[in-house]
């Protein structure tokens, strides 16, 4: 049976958009995203939250693998071919000391998620291509939940093709609830108890056969694709081997 006529693969994405490897794995999903025949689906999460009920702790805390973390960045959106600027917070060692905060934006997103399903995926691509590809890093200083009608401007200039300004201050609204701060971290442990999560990029495959499979980082795509019954050739291979016909 081709793939354009089976059931799809279900893969669900915990996201966080303050993570480099989260960014370059939903650059990699949806790249292949009609290959593999997959259905994506995206779930915000506070890392923050996920490493606090996981018992883990961000790898920043390591000095050393803050440094490895710039270089493999580097290395890695080089090798998959996904742009990433290097205004990007993970390529200052400034910044790596003290990370920006995402947590008053992934609030923001646990609501739209919610509120404006359809937007959501979208939402999300613009607002890691911000962080990321263009390096805007006072994107996240400048989500603070602290300043309403600056945070929705900065809001409505990302995201205004999708959502009104009236649709982004209810949003804002939402998020500064307590009962929204109370869900994302209920939220968060939820995934460490439920889906096994510890950090992210947290992807969990569900095959047309039922079987489910999760792993952890972007590095995995050789193995997730040989699990799905595919082969996978990186952006870099593919055109090495076309060099050679």
């Amino acid at each position: 049976m081709s793939s354009s006529t089976s059931k799809p693969v279900k893969a669900t994405l915990l996201y966080d958009v303050i993570s480099p490897w989260t960014y370059l794995a939903l650059a990699l999903l949806k790249r292949h995203e009609k290959e593999w025949n997959l259905d994506i689906h995206l779930e915000p999460v506070s890392i923050g939250y996920l490493f606090q009920a996981a018992g883990n702790k961000a790898p920043l805390t390591v000095p050393n693998k803050g440094k490895m973390m710039a270089q493999e960045f580097r290395l890695y959106s080089d090798y998959y071919q996904i742009p990433t600027s290097p205004d990007a917070w993970t390529y200052s060692l400034d910044a790596q000391k003290k990370p920006p905060n995402s947590l008053p934006l992934m609030r923001i997103l646990h609501v739209l998620a919610q509120q404006h399903p359809e937007q959501h995926e979208r939402a999300a691509t613009l607002l890691f291509d911000a962080v990321f590809a263009r390096g805007d890093t006072a994107l996240l200083h400048g989500v603070a939940g602290k300043d309403r009608e600056g945070e929705v401007a900065r809001l409505h200039e990302l995201l205004g093709a999708l959502l009104s300004k009236e649709q982004l201050g209810k949003l804002w609204d939402a998020s500064v609830t307590q009962e929204v701060k109370d869900a994302v971290k209920a939220q968060a442990q939820k995934c460490v108890k439920e889906q096994g999560a510890y950090g992210v990029p947290y992807t969990t495959f569900e095959r047309a056969d039922g079987k489910k499979l999760s792993f952890m980082g972007q590095d995995r795509f050789e193995i997730i694709t040989d699990w799905l019954g595919h082969t996978y050739k990186p952006l870099k291979m593919e055109a090495q081997q076309q060099s050679k016909l």
